[in-house]
Order: C-alpha cells, then sequence, then structure tokens
C-alpha cells in the first residue's frame, strides 16, 4: 500500500524462511499445533503464482487455516512475485521459481502428507507454465534474456514431471490405458478444480488437461515442452546441458516410440559430450544403448567401434566386456566390411626403441610396447609401423620439434601445461581455498569445441608400402612387449626415416591404427667410399718437416667396379710422394687394377711435407686437403676428400730491447713437437730502410755456439743481438733511419733425421725505434730530502723528464701528457695524477712533482708513470686534441721497477703518559 516494495518483500522473504524453518524441526521436535493441520490428505493440487493484487478470499481462509500447504505456499510465492514485477525485476521470479518448486516437495515428504499419485506432477507443472506465462509479458529485451537463463531448468523439470504423468497414466508411446489410468486422469484432473479465484491459472490449468486428454495430444505437447528446452539451453549457450539432460529425455523417449534413427541422433550428440569431459561411466552407459541401436538400424561399422569399446572398457564388468567382444568378431565374420578404427583406449602406447644396426646402417629391431584392454587373448595376423622419408615431412618442421632422443621415445612422458598454484588465505592467516593458474592462457586455453576435436582417422591403405611388421603375433591382456623388424631395407633409399603410423590387424577385416609420435626415426643410407690418413701412435702432423702416414681408402659402393687408375692431387703449399720415391710433387697417379666394393679396401704408404706458413702472423695449424679421384673403364669417377690439419713445430717471436740509447734486437724460438728438435748456429742481417738501404752493423751477445741445439717440447731458445747506432751522445747524434729491416736464417731438422734438415728464414721490422726521451723518477719525504718515507705521511713523486731527439727537432714545440698509475692498495694520489707538459723550442728537460702517499709500511715498488704525444686542438684547422702512445723503445724510464723503503707509521703508546 505504502509502495515500499523491497521492504515487503523483505518482510515477505523472512516469513517464508520461518515457515521453512518450522518444517524443518517438525521431525526432531515438537510440532506446533497448527502445523499439524497441514498434514491431511491433499486435496487440491491447483496452483496460483501470480495475483497482481492481494486475495482477499485466501487471505480469510489463511485466518481460519482451510488452506493446504501448497496452496500456502503458492500464496506466499505469489506475494513475493507481485513484488517483483512490481520493482520490475521479472528475471527474479523465474531465478526463485525452481527452488520454490524444490522446497514444496520437500515440505510434502517431510511432513508425511498424503499425496494422490501424479498430483505433485501436475502441481508443478501448472507451477513452470505460469511462470513461463509471466516471463513472456515481459517487454524488455534485457530482462527478457536474463529471465530465459532460469526458464531452461523449469522446462527441463516440468520435462521429467511430464514424462513421469505420461508413465502413470499410460500415455507415452506403445502403451496401451488401462481402466484405472483412466481413473487416475480424472482424479487428477478434478484436482486441479478449486473453488477458488483460478483466473490465472486457467490456460495452465486447460493445457495441462488437453495434454492429459490422449496420448496423442500428450506426445505433441511433451515434444514441444522438450523443443522449448533445448533451444533455450542453446540459446543460453549451454550446449552440454541441450544435449545431455534434454537431449537423453528425448532419446528415452524415441525409444518407446520406436524412431530408432532419432533416438540414435540424441545418443551420439550426448556421447561426444561425454567423451570431451571424459565421464567414463557415462559413456558405458550411452554405449550400451547405442550398441542395440547400431544393430537395430543395421549399421555394421559403428556396431563393430561401439562394441570394440565396451570390450575395452575397464568400467564394465568382464561378462559385459567378453559378450560384446564375441558380438564383435560374429559381426565382422558374417559381414564383408572393412574396419578402421583408431586404437584410443583399445591399445594404448607405452614406449618404442628403435635399436640401430650400426653395422647395416638400419635398424633391426623395433621395440613396441603396449597395453591391452582387450578382454581375451587375440592372434593378430600382422602388426605393422609405415614409415616416411624425411624429405617428405619438410611441411611439418614448423609445427614438430624433433626429440632430442633420435632413437627412443617415452610416451608416458606427456608435456605438461605450465601452470602455477594459487593459494587463497583470510584475513586471520588461515588457509581458505586453493587452485591452479594456467600461465598463459592465450596460447593454451582456446575455444574447446575445436581444441577438443578429434583428429581425422581417415588412414590410408596404401601408406604401407615400406613397414617394419610382424606376422602372428598373440596379443594377451595386459602389457605386451614385442620386436619388429624393417624389411626390404636394401631396396630403400638412403635418407632420414620417421616412423609415421602403426597398424595392429586383429582380425583379416579390423585394423586399428594410430600416429607414432613425432621424432622417432633412423638413418638409412648406402654406404659411400671413404678416406682416411693412418698415423702411428695417433700423432699429429707437423709442417715443415716430412711426415710419414698411410692413406687408407674404403670403397662402400654396392656395385662392384674395376678401377684403372687413382689420381691424387692436393692443395697448394702441400706436396708428397709414395714410400719408395724421393721426388714430391702436388699430384700423382698411382696405376693398380683392383676390385672397388663394399668389402675391399686399400692402403697406401705416402710421404706428405707442408710448407711452413708466415711465421709472423702467428698461425696455429695449416689446413690443406688431399684429393682422391678413382678413374674407372666406363668412364665413372669418384673423388674423394680428405683434410689434413698440420701443426707447426716451432714458434718465432722477436722483440726490441732498450737500454738508454742502445738497442738490442732478441729472438725466441720455442718447441712444440713431440721429437726433439735440432737448430743450428744461427744468423742474423739487418738492413735499414729507406732513403737509404746501408746494412746495419749487429754484435751478437749470445754464448759460443754448438752445431747442433737440440730442444724438446715445450723449451725455448732465445738469441740476442746489439744494434751498432752511429753515437750515443746527444750533442753528436746523427740522423738514423726510421725502420730497420732484419732476417733471421738458421737450419732445422728432427734429430732424428739429421740429414734431412730445412730452412727457416724470418723476417721482421722495427719502425720508430729511436729513443726520444729518457724518464727518471722518485719519490721522497715533502720537503726533507733524503729521508725515508712513512706510512700516512704525504711524499713527493718527482719525475724528471730528458729528451733525445736530433737539435733540429729540438727547435719546434711538443707536447706530452703523463699519468700516472698506482696500485690503490699501496699509494695514494693527493696531487694532480695526470697533465700536460709542453717543452719549448731548443727546451731538452723537464719536471713534475706531485704529492703521495704510502699506504703500507715495507718496500714499495714506486708509482708508474705512462706517458702519451698530446696534440692540442686547433681551431682554425678545426681539429680536436688526441694522445698518441709512443712506440716500443721510444720512452726510456731507468726508473721503472725501482722500489722505495717505506717506514712504518709513529705510534704513541698509551702506557709511557
Amino acid at each position: 500500500m505504502l509502495g515500499l516494495h523491497d521492504e515487503a518483500l523483505v518482510q515477505y522473504d523472512e516469513l517464508d524462511a520461518m515457515f521453512t524453518q518450522f518444517i524443518l524441526n517438525s521431525p526432531v521436535g515438537n510440532v506446533p499445533h497448527w502445523l499439524t493441520e497441514f498434514q491431511g490428505v491433499l486435496e487440491r493440487w491447483s496452483a496460483v503464482l501470480y495475483m497482481e493484487n492481494i486475495s482477499r478470499t485466501q487471505r480469510e481462509a489463511i485466518k481460519n487455516r482451510k488452506l493446504s500447504l501448497l496452496e500456502f505456499r503458492c500464496y506466499l510465492f505469489s506475494r513475493q512475485a507481485s513484488l517483483l514485477m512490481a520493482a520490475s525485476k521479472p528475471w527474479q521470479v523465474a531465478e526463485r521459481a525452481l527452488i520454490f518448486l524444490h522446497q514444496a516437495v520437500s515440505d510434502l515428504k517431510t511432513l508425511e502428507i498424503d499425496c494422490p499419485k501424479g498430483s505433485v506432477a501436475c502441481w508443478v507443472l501448472q507451477c513452470c507454465a505460469q511462470i513461463l506465462i509471466i516471463c513472456q509479458t515481459v517487454k524488455k529485451s534485457a530482462h527478457l534474456e536474463e529471465c530465459s537463463h532460469h526458464t531452461a531448468p523449469l522446462l527441463y523439470y516440468s520435462l521429467k514431471k511430464l514424462y513421469e504423468l505420461g508413465e502413470l497414466c499410460g500415455l507415452l508411446p506403445d502403451s496401451v490405458q488401462t481402466t484405472e489410468q483412466l481413473h487416475t486422469v480424472q482424479v487428477l484432473c478434478s484436482g486441479m478444480q478449486s473453488g477458488h479465484d483460478l483466473t490465472a491459472a486457467t490456460e495452465s490449468v486447460a493445457t495441462l488437461k488437453t495434454a492429459l486428454s490422449s496420448s496423442e495430444t500428450f506426445s505433441k505437447h511433451y515434444l514441444d515442452v522438450a523443443e522449448l528446452a533445448i533451444s533455450t539451453y542453446k540459446h543460453n549457450k549451454l550446449m552440454r546441458c541441450a544435449h545431455s539432460l534434454v537431449g537423453l529425455e528425448l532419446a528415452k523417449f524415441y525409444t518407446l516410440s520406436g524412431d530408432t534413427t532419432k533416438r540414435t541422433a540424441f545418443l551420439v550428440k550426448a556421447l561426444k559430450l561425454f567423451e570431451q569431459d571424459n565421464w567414463k561411466l557415462l559413456i558405458v552407459q550411452t554405449n550400451l544403448e547405442l550398441v542395440k541401436c547400431f544393430k537395430k538400424i543395421g549399421n555394421v561399422d559403428q556396431f563393430v567401434k561401439t562394441c570394440l569399446q565396451l570390450a575395452s572398457s575397464s568400467e564394465c564388468n568382464i561378462q559385459v566386456r567378453q559378450n560384446h567382444f564375441d558380438q564383435m568378431l560374429s559381426m565382422i565374420q558374417e559381414s564383408n566390411v572393412e574396419c578402421f578404427y583408431p586404437m584410443d583406449g583399445v591399445i594404448v602406447l607405452d614406449q618404442i626403441d628403435v635399436k640401430s644396426n650400426d653395422e647395416d646402417n638400419y635398424p633391426s629391431i623395433v621395440s613396441l610396447k603396449f597395453k591391452s584392454n582387450l578382454p581375451r587373448n587375440v592372434v593378430c595376423p600382422k602388426i605393422s609401423i609405415s614409415v616416411v622419408i624425411g624429405s617428405a615431412m619438410k611441411k611439418m618442421k614448423n609445427k614438430f620439434n624433433l626429440a632430442k632422443s633420435t632413437y627412443s621415445y617415452d610416451i608416458k612422458k606427456d608435456n605438461v601445461l605450465p601452470m602455477a598454484y594459487n593459494h587463497n588465505y583470510q584475513q586471520d592467516g588461515h588457509f581458505a581455498s586453493t587452485g591452479i593458474l594456467c600461465l598463459n592462457q592465450k596460447s593454451y586455453l582456446k575455444r574447446q569445441d575445436s581444441q577438443r576435436r578429434k583428429p581425422s582417422t581417415n588412414f590410408n591403405k596404401n601408406d604401407f608400402h615400406d613397414i617394419i611388421s610382424a606376422n602372428s603375433v598373440t596379443i594377451t591382456p595386459g602389457i605386451n612387449v614385442i620386436d619388429l623388424t624393417l624389411n626390404n631395407s636394401k631396396n630403400m633409399e638412403s635418407g632420414i626415416y620417421f616412423l609415421d603410423k602403426l597398424s595392429i590387424l586383429l582380425e583379416s577385416r579390423l585394423e586399428l591404427l594410430t600416429s607414432v609420435p613425432f621424432g622417432l626415426m633412423f638413418a638409412l643410407k648406402n654406404v659411400n667410399s671413404t678416406a682416411r690418413l693412418d698415423l702411428s701412435d695417433n700423432q699429429c702432423l707437423f709442417a715443415g718437416v716430412e711426415e710419414m702416414s698411410i692413406l687408407s681408402l674404403q670403397f662402400g659402393t654396392k656395385s662392384k667396379k674395376i678401377i684403372d687408375k687413382i689420381q691424387l692431387h692436393s692443395t697448394p703449399g702441400l706436396t708428397f710422394c709414395m714410400k719408395d720415391d724421393t721426388e714430391f710433387c702436388s699430384e700423382i697417379y698411382v696405376k693398380s687394377p683392383f676390385s672397388m666394393s663394399s668389402n675391399n679396401s686399400v692402403s697406401l704408404p705416402i710421404k706428405l711435407f707442408a710448407q711452413l706458413p708466415p711465421l709472423k702472423d702467428n698461425p696455429k695449424t695449416v689446413h690443406h686437403k688431399l684429393w682422391v679421384k678413382c678413374e674407372t673403364s666406363l668412364d665413372d669417377e669418384e673423388v674423394i676428400c680428405v683434410s689434413i690439419d698440420f701443426s707447426l713445430p716451432f714458434t718465432v717471436a722477436y722483440r726490441l730491447h732498450t737500454c738508454h740509447y742502445r738497442k738490442f734486437v732478441g729472438v725466441n724460438i720455442t718447441c712444440h713437437t713431440d721429437w726433439s728438435l735440432a737448430l743450428r748456429e744461427p744468423k742474423i742481417i739487418g738492413i735499414s730502410q729507406p732513403p737509404t738501404n746501408v746494412m746495419v752493423k749487429l754484435t751478437s751477445l749470445n754464448s759460443t755456439f754448438k752445431p747442433l741445439t737440440y730442444l724438446e717440447n715445450g723449451e725455448t731458445i732465445g738469441y740476442l743481438w746489439e744494434i751498432d747506432l752511429p753515437s750515443t751522445d746527444i750533442n753528436t747524434l746523427g740522423i738514423l733511419a726510421d725502420s730497420l729491416k732484419f732476417n733471421f736464417q738458421t737450419n732445422y731438422s728432427s734429430a732424428r733425421k739429421l740429414d734431412c734438415s730445412h730452412d727457416l728464414n724470418f723476417e721482421f721490422t722495427f719502425n720508430n725505434y729511436k729513443t726520444l726521451m729518457l724518464i727518471e723518477s722518485g719519490v721522497e719525504v715533502a720537503g726533507k730530502s733524503g729521508e725515508f718515507c712513512r706510512m700516512n705521511t704525504v711524499c713527493t713523486y718527482t719525475a724528471n723528464f730528458k729528451r733525445t731527439e736530433h737539435p733540429k727537432s729540438l727547435q719546434n714545440e711538443i707536447s706530452f701528457k703523463y699519468e700516472i698509475v698506482v696500485d690503490k692498495t699501496m699509494w695514494a694520489v693527493c696531487g694532480r695524477g695526470s697533465d700536460v707538459i709542453t717543452f719549448p723550442a731548443n727546451s731538452i728537460t723537464q719536471s713534475i712533482s706531485v704529492e703521495v702517499m704510502p699506504l703500507m709500511s715495507g718496500f714499495l715498488p714506486i708509482p708508474t708513470l705512462n706517458i702519451f704525444r698530446y696534440y692540442p686542438s686547433n681551431s682554425r684547422q678545426n681539429t680536436e686534441s688526441k694522445m698518441v702512445p709512443f712506440s716500443t723503445g721510444q720512452v726510456y724510464n731507468a726508473t721503472k721497477g725501482v722500489q722505495t723503503h717505506v717506514l712504518p707509521r709513529v705510534t704513541t703508546d698509551a702506557s709511557f703518559i
């Protein structure tokens, strides 16, 4: 009356809950007297679920306690429905309806009210019809869409109650009504009449009475309700409910009507959903119904397939499995239909091992381990695996990754999706719930209908042209291990072969097929001719010396040929000859006719000599190739290439040494051979480079040479010569050549073959070798000359620079940049660690002083001084400043490596104070 619909709805909800609580407490406590009045025999089962205005008649009946339990429940729901419709919430009426119906039926059982058979079903059907009428009056599309989500379960509930009425009254197809069932129909129709106001329920009562009038009208009404229920479920995208709930009810109905085709269609749709969700028990129950349908309509292929699934199902008992297995075999023998099925669930692959035969270059055995779910032993005529050559698998490279192990595959190791655990906790820290999260939903959570679709099982029998097979194999229930062999491998072309499909022939016309996991493969190749160099004791070859080896040729072609001659030729820098020859060349012919087959090999003793590469580039190995060409009378040539690596027997290093103005040339030779290396007396020749080519006089500082000097592996010998410069006084220093070229010469051989020696000529050049600056540096106490430095006391680092260039060069101003580099654990630079110093024109000396502090006591190496030639920036020429390092020997640091004595710091002992 006040228009407060929400507040009134709350009051009615509390009244409904309190009434329900009284009924729930009645079996275990004292029952109120007013509640016992509902426990009489149910005489009326009419339903009025929606009235816009309050029914005064029903309110008076409630006061006088003349309403039945169902009528009182209907009154409470009608008031709730009217308030929800007034509040524009019609979808909540449909949402509450199913709960209301289940609660009312439960109350009847709890209070043990005596209800005539079929009365409750009639009441439920009237209620469902009235809810649908209420939802049809909704005008807004959004509200109508919400109502459809809740009317689908109501339609399914009414469909089950309608089937219950049809079974009770004899109205189902293929049923004949008895006198008792006709009387039941009259009783049910009379119970739907009432003295109360039934204007809102007239249509629902009339529809139900029409459906109960005859078997034809009942079937029509049942199919209409089923069609409406299944279409509503589909509209709400609840395909599983549509096919697994309503579809199974229709299949049961069509079983009675005798329409096996429609029954089969609904059962097949439900079976697909059960298989997608892996409901094994429901799959078995549906297959048991389908077997009867397929046998009745004469579908041999599907009958055999369904019997095979039932025979291999662990959810069935052994008698049922054996019975269907026998029926399957009988049907195959009676019919001439060839059946091809996937072996999913029938034969479960466990492991496949490809065992290679190294001698014949093809797999001799393929071990197959699988589990048979068949109820009896089966003698299979043939078990085979087809193979596909690798060139036919190129299109699959982007879809699959090869397994790391190409000769074994464990099928039990499935690819587990990446996932993470999600634990939820309450505010007080107690564990609430847990779940699993997919880390990459976009990659793995795809559309289910296409994702779960089974792959095509249309295998072609002609795929098994080259196979790995075994005949007459007995398969027992459980784990089986069999060995298959490769047939006709010699007639197959060379290449990589992948195992493709597995075929198990249970009967002559019953074959099970499956795809072998991708990645299992084996290599099949014809043996080609090969060549190799055999060395004694696996020693390596050295360049620059003669090496003896054996060239082994292995002929691997299958067809036999007669070789007229063998041609050997090599890359430049490699010469060879046969064992008895002395003349080395890069190409020779060997004339010796012999048979060329896979069982024939030839060994040719050969001497090799590889020239030494330029040692200045510091190479580690020398690479050469030797080609072997076999020529036959049929103009058929086969070329074999042998790669040969030669190591260096020794390495040569050179260096320029400086002492003030004096220059020294050092040459070191290091031995790398496994045998002793013999060196003869060396000599060196120096030539000054342009503008004048003059012989440079060198003074040997080496001890008296022996005729032969022997070096073992890892040993080094050094030679030293002093360059005789025109003068060592800066005032009389002449203009020296800018670069000097030297040629170091010696003779070497193996200590085992002194008569077979070879010359070594090693040329090198020194550029910018003249001394340009002398440096003398030191560290002393700041302000106190001659005293030792102390730890943590500031000292002075001094450095004196002296130019030693020609007097003509002193007329130009020149700049240098120095950097003081110290070990930070020993010294700390307190002053400027780097700066630019400039020598004015005709200036010879400069000096710097930088404050440093020793951080520890003892004999410490003085700081290191690095010096660079400095070119300042020039704005006119648009050039930036830069530093250029000096070449080796241009700067001589006379105090490099000098140490200074640092005393510990003075400490005051508090005990003497």
